[in-house]
């Protein structure tokens, strides 16, 4: 960081360290990232360190924690208090709450979000099978993993290394072997085996960044793979990049159908349009044929009508995936069942108003084989 010119100056202020740090613009999204761990390593180091910001001429100090109050015990640390709607507040729409603005897309021209509220249903399989579908179609798509503290979605379209910083001081997003770009947490940080242990302001902080100082180029789809829950995460997602559409993952049993209500709901109350529930693992085929229920029988389809949503069909639970998401190459699996849950999200996103007309597309290994020769 030094050596970049990012650190203005550090001196001493009475037991600890002050060190200033020149940051792009005010309100720069990773700015309380910067802190946390610059902070972090100097009581690894058992050294007290302040850190303070400078974007041009202006300090700007108060960080993106300065909607949050803080408050402190007798003799306790200081604690972050998040802002909670009291009960019977009308509930506020994405983009409502205050210090929650819409990020620019520059470039980006529809985002889907792919939500489930509850963690272990195959949100994430999910989320890369439908970027791998529309680019396969020639879409230009994206993925950004918002899952910031249990990221996966790299290691499993077997993405990796650092993203190169642009002349434009953009972030370039790492690409697939099909050409689908992806930015996650776990390509920036060299903590691939620490936990990110982080408050709320600091993950809400990393999704905006991720988003915002990445330069995605043109493209016609984002997917989004957003963190489990119902919570700051999600929120921030809804508010900050406000998807087009999203799709909601759920699993055959009752306890992930009763918390993807609670997501379906908190959706509606954000506003944001909602393509449908796919049901995944919803059973698995024996060699001879047979289904067996291994989650339960499903009744999704009747819940989800309870819900005045679309139900856009379910997936078996394949012992393939696992294998191919270990090796990262998930995008080579096809399914008849996949294809048809991909084609139902297809036609829902060609009713979100203009459609996306996709681009001329040829494989790597064409154009790298065509030689020019006869």
């Amino acid at each position: 960081m030094t050596e970049s010119g990012a650190v203005l100056g550090a001196e001493r202020d009475g037991a600890s360290y002050l060190v200033t740090l020149r940051i792009p613009y005010p309100g720069y999204p990773f700015a309380e990232v910067l802190r946390s761990d610059i902070e972090w390593a100097g009581a690894k180091a058992g050294v007290g360190v302040k850190v303070k910001f400078a974007a041009g001429d202006a300090t700007w100090a108060d960080g993106c924690l300065s909607r949050f109050k803080v408050s402190s015990r007798p003799g306790g640390p200081e604690r972050i208090e998040l802002p909670v709607a009291e009960s019977g507040q009308p509930v506020r729409r994405a983009g409502d709450l205050a210090g929650i603005d819409a990020l620019p897309r520059r470039g980006v021209r529809k985002i889907v979000a792919v939500a489930s509220g509850k963690g272990g249903v195959g949100k994430s399989f999910v989320t890369a099978s439908l970027a791998t579908h529309l680019r396969l179609l020639g879409f230009n798509v994206g993925i950004l993993d918002a899952d910031i503290t249990g990221p996966c979605i790299s290691r499993m379209l077997g993405v990796t290394g650092l993203p190169r910083l642009k002349e434009n001081k953009m972030m370039q997003p790492l690409e697939t072997q099909l050409g689908t770009k992806v930015m996650a947490v776990d390509l920036i940080m060299d903590r691939f085996k620490t936990p990110l242990i982080w408050r709320g302001p600091l993950i809400n902080s990393a999704i905006r960044g991720l988003f915002s100082e990445t330069d995605w180029g043109d493209i016609h789809y984002l997917l989004v793979d957003l963190p489990p829950g119902t919570s700051d995460a999600p929120l921030t997602v809804f508010q900050s990049l406000r998807p087009d559409a999203v799709v909601f993952v759920t699993s055959p049993m009752l306890v992930a159908k009763t918390v993807v209500a609670r997501a379906v709901t908190m959706a509606k109350e954000l506003g944001a349009p909602i393509l449908g529930v796919v049901e995944n693992m919803s059973y698995m085929a024996s060699p001879s044929g047979v289904r067996v229920n291994v989650f339960g029988r499903g009744g999704t389809e009747e819940s989800v009508k309870d819900l005045g949503v679309s139900y856009l069909g379910s997936l078996p639970l394949d012992p393939a995936v696992s294998g191919l998401a270990d090796r990262g190459e998930i995008e080579f699996y096809r399914s008849p069942e996949l294809f048809a849950v991909a084609r139902f999200v297809r036609f829902g996103l060609m009713r979100l108003g203009k459609p996306v007309e996709p681009a001329f597309w040829t494989p790597k290994s064409a154009v790298a084989g065509s030689g020019g020769g006869g």
